[in-house]
């Protein structure tokens, strides 16, 4: 018996060392929530006609106390549940208006809300310094689009498909930002400045408003994709140069002139878009890898001088010959 003291000894000690961290473990994370943090969810919940969300589990009783909000559908927390990092409640049936306090969630780096009928402005986001992604796409937001100057941990900002208008404002604050989508709403004005975003890697913004010329591209050694189709782009081109990765470039439906520029700087490309604007001259060689390109109507001409570039041309656009369609012919 004096052998197994020890070992009855460890065993308590264990069990009781257990049952002392699953307690402190229980207490520390019930609701160490900062009392701000749990009024935003509420506020939100109650702002956006909660009761008829498609899921509401935890939220069905928000204003119970003894109910962790880290539980509640949708609701991330931070390990010990004193911070809220992330909402995801995208395609849940939120209607109505966000609360104007989301900066009191200071620890958020996650805000999933697509596909909902919120609407109304988007309120401030002034505040939320460690935000990496914001999807407010497919939505009803209207007004401006708040300022983005305190989005410095910004890398994927999506708000596509609502009824936002307006001037966009400046983009220099995000210089991790990858995806950049907004496209299909009522932006106005000239496209800001990409020079800070030496990260982006896809600019999805057709189907607005803007005017003015087209942001420059070239030395952008990550960008992918580019969609600024059916705007009111005019002036020439910019340089296509150092863009290795570029692989998509629509760029259809604006008033854009000039010629189009030499494509040797994105040996990538794999799908050029520039139908329906007034470009002329005669385009340039394409590149080895492009499988896919609309250049009429535009007032291209026929580039005789090189008929290897005219058969390439002819299969690329699967129309023969390929300025068919082209007024400059």
């Amino acid at each position: 018996m004096l052998r197994k003291q020890p070992y009855f000894s460890h065993c308590l000690a264990a069990s009781l060392f257990a049952i002392a961290m699953a307690a402190g473990s229980s207490a520390c994370c019930a609701d160490d929530l900062p009392p701000e943090e749990r009024t935003v969810l509420l506020d939100l919940y109650h702002s956006t006609d909660g009761a008829h969300w498609e899921n509401r589990d935890g939220w069905s009783t928000p204003d119970d106390e003894d109910t962790p909000p880290c539980t509640w559908h949708g609701v991330i927390c931070e390990e010990h549940w004193r911070h809220v990092q992330k909402l995801a409640l995208g395609s849940n049936g939120l209607s109505g208006e966000l609360p104007p306090h989301l900066a009191a969630l200071s620890e958020l780096r996650s805000l999933a809300l697509a596909g909902n009928r919120l609407s109304g402005a988007i309120p401030s986001l002034a505040g939320l310094r460690k935000l990496e992604y914001l999807d407010l796409s497919r939505n009803q937001f209207g007004g401006r689009l708040p300022d983005l100057g305190d989005l410095v941990a910004m890398q994927s900002l999506h708000v596509a498909d609502n009824r936002l208008e307006g001037p966009l404002p400046s983009l220099d604050a995000m210089p991790h930002l990858q995806f950049l989508v907004i496209a299909d709403n009522r932006f106005e004005g000239p496209l800001p400045s990409l020079v800070a975003l030496r990260e982006l890697k896809e600019l999805s913004a057709s189907g607005n408003r803007f005017s003015g010329t087209l942001p420059a591209l070239a030395g952008m050694a990550l960008l992918h994709d580019v969609f600024l189709e059916s705007n009111a782009f005019e002036g020439a081109l910019p340089p296509l140069e150092n863009l290795p990765e570029l692989r998509y470039l629509r760029l259809g439906n604006n008033r854009l002139t000039g010629h189009i520029p030499d494509l040797a700087g994105a040996p990538n490309l794999q799908e050029l878009d520039v139908h329906g604007n007034r470009l002329d001259g005669a385009p340039p060689r394409p590149p080895p890898r492009m499988a896919s390109a609309r250049l009429c109507p535009n007032d291209l001409a026929h580039p005789s001088a090189d008929p290897r570039s005219d058969s390439r041309w002819n299969a690329i656009t699967k129309t023969t010959p390929w300025w068919r369609d082209c007024a400059g012919h």
